[in-house]
């Protein structure tokens, strides 16, 4: 079953392949054919008018009720459906019928498909965590990528001072300071407390003689 939101333009595609040694070559210049079927009340698409008509079977409809679709050179024909301006772009379930119209050795062919227009899966798959994105070029491994990314940029205003708080200080005799806690924030309501902590970093410094700037300087993550 194919899943797409309601209400979608999606691209209904056969694709046609030989039995021929070796196999699995394209097969182009045939006349194909789709057909749609509405599974709640059984009744098939009139691509010329738009409209929902009652029919016995496949076998019965009339030209109206196959739609040629377009050959697109490699092997796949193809055309675009609308289930908006079709049905209302409500959720609903099709059967999809493809069929070679042509003379010769493919005739009367058939391949068939069930489309599935939901919500339910596009909610599932935002909601579901960053780590279940892990494909490579999708789109849900890119926004988990620009997520870790949103997180560096933030810990980097915050390391130029942006959101950022000192604590724990810690001064030799001479009051400089000899150590202390960094802590960056993600946001600038929670500067100071225990919430929204993004980083945290451990400073120690040593300084030679009584010079007032520190010889060594060290911000360690922790």
């Amino acid at each position: 079953m194919i899943t797409a939101l309601p209400g979608a333009t999606v691209p209904l595609v056969l694709r046609v392949i030989d039995d021929n040694v070796p196999a699995n070559n394209p097969v182009t210049g045939l006349s194909c054919t789709v057909s749609i079927r509405r599974l709640a009340d059984d009744k098939w698409y009139d691509f010329s008018v738009g409209s929902w008509d009652a029919a016995s079977g496949w076998g019965s409809l009339t030209a109206a009720g196959k739609q040629a679709l377009v050959d697109k050179g490699d092997g796949s024909y193809e055309c675009l459906w609308n289930q908006g301006a079709a049905d209302g772009g409500g959720e609903g379930e099709y059967e999809v019928t493809y069929a070679v119209a042509s003379t010769g050795s493919y005739a009367g062919r058939q391949a068939g498909e069930t489309w599935r227009f939901t919500r339910e899966t596009a909610g599932a798959v935002w909601e579901q965590a960053q780590a279940a994105h892990t494909t490579g070029g999708t789109l849900g491994a890119e926004m988990a990528a620009l997520a870790t990314q949103t997180a560096l940029l933030d810990r980097a205003l915050g390391l130029l001072g942006e959101n950022q708080y000192l604590d724990q200080v810690v001064a030799d005799g001479a009051g400089r300071m000899i150590s202390g806690r960094m802590r960056l924030y993600t946001d600038a309501g929670s500067v100071g407390s225990d919430s929204s902590v993004l980083a945290t970093y451990a400073i120690t410094a040593t300084y030679t003689g009584n010079a007032t700037y520190a010889a060594t300087y060290e911000m360690v993550l922790s």
